[in-house]
């Protein structure tokens, strides 16, 4: 694939990932790569099973030592996508993962996470206390 087709590949969120993992799709992410290996799972050297265990994770590490250079250019066919920033692993179905599908909405206290902190940075600024003032005077 050239450089221009890189490009072309869509940005997949986390969000995103977790629902194609919900649908049954084999992926795993290799250098900001979404991969897509369903189709590869019964022709892999190693058993499917190494595969299943990187499902949702970043597999870079692991494909660029236990992989040679024209087998980590084969894999490059399956991409459907790439990630922005450091991905944050997932704990794989094949290790007890659980994953949402699209149609499923995030749940109430994953949305209040992000206003919750907001509120707490606000709880935490210094204060005056006025019962320490009064005892001062008293």
């Amino acid at each position: 694939m050239d450089a221009r087709k890189h490009r072309d590949l869509p940005l997949l969120s986390r969000r995103q990932v977790e629902g194609l993992i919900a649908s049954g799709r084999t992926i795993i992410i290799v250098d900001n790569y979404v991969l897509k290996v369903d189709a590869w799972l019964k022709y892999h050297p190693g058993g499917d099973k190494a595969i299943m265990h990187m499902v949702g994770r970043d597999a870079t590490d692991e494909v660029t030592v236990l992989h040679s250079p024209e087998a980590r250019e084969q894999m490059m066919r399956y991409r459907i996508g790439r990630v922005g920033g450091r991905w944050e692993n997932f704990l794989p179905p094949i290790q007890g993962g659980s994953f949402r599908d699209m149609a499923t909405e995030a749940p109430e206290d994953e949305e209040q996470t992000s206003t919750s902190s907001d509120t707490d940075s606000r709880e935490a600024s210094p204060r005056p206390l006025l019962v320490s003032q009064l005892s001062i005077v008293a």
